[in-house]
C-alpha cells in the first residue's frame, strides 16, 4: 500500500512538473506577445492584457506557485 501511494505521489509530481513546464512556455510566449504589442502600439499592452481571460491568468499563477514551491523543496 505504501509503495502504491508513493507511486501515485511521484506520478502526480511528474504531471505537475509537466504542466508547470507548459505554463512557463506559454507564459514566455504570452510575455513576448504582450511586449511586442506594447512596442508596436503604446496602447497595445492594456488591450493585450484585457484579451487574456482572467481564468487563464489565475491558472497560470497557481501553476507558477506550485512550480516554485516544488523547486524550493
Amino acid at each position: 500500500m505504501r509503495t502504491t501511494m508513493i507511486s501515485r505521489i511521484e506520478a502526480l509530481e511528474g504531471e505537475l512538473a509537466r504542466r508547470a513546464s507548459v505554463v512557463r512556455r506559454q507564459g514566455k510566449e504570452e510575455r513576448d506577445r504582450l511586449v511586442g504589442a506594447s512596442l508596436s502600439d503604446p496602447n497595445g499592452l492594456p488591450a493585450a492584457l484585457a484579451a487574456v481571460p482572467a481564468a487563464d491568468m489565475h491558472d497560470q499563477r497557481i501553476a507558477a506557485i506550485h512550480a516554485a514551491w516544488r523547486a524550493d523543496t
